[in-house]
């Protein structure tokens, strides 16, 4: 008799450590959707504050955008958790003085016993609080480095790239079959240069007269138009039936690049363009607010020797200020708006062959951003942001296929530019956003067998750009809608600012 009374405190004993841990659990996992709410909250506030110029009249409209997402993210984390009852979270957010936005999430709910039922006990009370705080007023550097060499101009997609192969026009003898290598650099018996603008006085402007013809104007490049077949000696460069092809003439024809936008091909430099013109435009008004807090450069990067920062494009500066940002925004988008691979300069290897000059490029830029890198205090001290376009594919000279070898050299630049830190402080120090417009597979295409699938370059791209990218900053688009999504991504993920949880 006695056991058996003795057993009754026992049970309860028993159960009650059981339905603690059961409630325990079920806190755990109410605080996981508070800290995921409460970062929600704050990321979404912070980047309509700094998107719109981190004025306090902005404020009222962050707040709604912060509660929607603390709403959606608390209910989908917290739903997964059948035994949580009576689950009532609630958000405080704060624009502190600095600028800086939190985030408060709390949360009550009750648990339901099982043992503890026997003395009385039917539920067992849980609570948790999350806060999350994002940036304050940072002063930015943005810096993108854009790959315009010949393979970006490859179909953005699986399906246009099998469209170009069945295209004749991209995929005869002795050229590229996707565009690219503009216009035909393979062909050395070709004029030097179909563009008017790069050298408008060339004999070859003629189009095999000695009277110079007219430059016409087709999708932003000037060209040579002529009526007649161009011919040297014995060769004949354009066919009788492609002249009929109206408004291609016989130099529209070879330009592959200039073909595919009229043929309404999309490639992959036709995604990264019109992504930085979406990422431009989204900065448009926190520029005009703050005409001090953002600083863009944009370089692009090919064959030896074309590592060029063409905004701004002058060396140095000029820097944002009250006075010029108009100008200078204007200017910004209409770089934007112009990024495309590089044309043709000359037929002679190695110039214009595919070559693409990524470490080049990469420490180029680097070199010009050290003069105002920092931590985002103020406009000498910007925090900076490299944000790396490219296939991943560094062509260099080599003694490989058609005199070329793929390489991710581009890896010790990038441990160099995540190293470098003002008077040692690391929070100076840059973050590498690194979206690989992944190198597609090119059914048939020895250039791709030779150089990419059949050396291993196809993984060993995917881990370099990997390994360059800073914490959870690699992105990979395998189509033109991953590249405007990644773009975007890195876009939220700059102007929400210095987000943390802070309790």
């Amino acid at each position: 008799m006695t056991f058996a009374f003795s057993l009754i405190p026992l049970m309860a004993t028993v159960g009650a450590a059981v339905d603690y841990s059961q409630a325990a659990r079920s806190r755990s996992h109410m605080l996981e959707a508070a800290n995921a709410a409460a970062l929600a909250a704050a990321r979404a506030a912070q980047s309509y504050m700094n998107q719109n110029g981190n004025v306090s009249s902005a404020w009222t409209q962050a707040q709604v955008l912060g509660q929607a997402q603390y709403s959606q993210v608390f209910t989908a984390n917290e739903a997964s958790d059948t035994r949580a009852q009576t689950v009532a979270p609630g958000l405080a957010m704060a624009l502190n003085a600095d600028g800086s936005v939190s985030a408060t999430v709390s949360a009550t709910a009750t648990v339901p016993t099982t043992f503890m039922r026997l003395v009385g006990i039917y539920t067992v009370p849980i609570s948790s609080v999350a806060q999350a705080t994002g940036g304050g007023k940072i002063y930015y550097q943005i810096v993108f480095l854009v790959d315009v060499s010949n393979s970006m101009a490859i179909g953005g997609d699986a399906a246009t790239i099998a469209q170009l192969q069945a295209d004749s026009r991209f995929n005869s003898p002795g050229t590229c079959a996707f565009a690219c290598h503009d216009p035909n650099s393979t062909e050395t018996n070709k004029p030097t240069s179909y563009y008017c603008h790069n050298n408008p006085s060339n004999i070859n402007c003629a189009g095999g007269n000695v009277s110079k013809q007219t430059c016409t104007t087709f999708f932003g490049y000037q060209y040579c138009t002529t009526s007649q077949v161009y011919q040297a000696g014995s060769l004949t460069y354009c066919p009788a039936t492609s002249q009929t092809a109206s408004p291609i003439d016989c130099v529209m024809w070879d330009d592959k690049r200039v073909l595919a936008k009229y043929l309404g091909y999309q490639l992959k430099i036709d995604a990264v363009n019109s992504a930085i013109q979406t990422f431009v435009a989204g900065l448009q008004t926190p520029m005009t607010a703050a005409p001090t807090q953002y600083q863009i450069s944009i370089w692009t990067f090919a064959s030896a020797g074309k590592q060029t920062k063409i905004f701004p494009n002058l060396a140095s500066g000029p820097l944002p200020t009250a006075t010029n940002i108009s100008t200078y925004y204007s200017q910004l988008q209409s770089v934007s708006q112009a990024i495309d691979i590089e044309p043709a300069t000359a037929v002679t290897m190695p110039l214009n062959h595919g070559y693409t000059y990524t470490s080049d490029a990469f420490t180029s830029a680097l070199l010009d951003a050290k003069t105002t890198l920092g931590n985002g205090a103020d406009t000498l001290h910007r925090k900076t942001f490299f944000i790396l376009l490219t296939d991943g594919a560094e062509d260099i000279v080599g003694t490989t296929y058609a005199n070329r070898q793929v390489v991710v050299n581009y890896k010790a630049v990038c441990d160099t530019i995540k190293a470098t830190t003002v008077n040692g402080d690391t929070s100076s120090a840059p973050n590498i956003y690194s979206i690989e417009a992944t190198y597609p597979s090119i059914p048939g295409d020895s250039q791709y067998a030779a150089l990419i699938s059949n050396t291993g370059m196809d993984t060993g791209i995917t881990s370099a750009m990997q390994y360059c990218a800073s914490p959870g900053a690699y992105l990979s688009a395998s189509n033109n809608a991953d590249i405007a999504t990644d773009v975007a991504q890195v876009f939220s993920a700059i102007t929400a600012g210095n987000l943390r949880l802070t309790k």
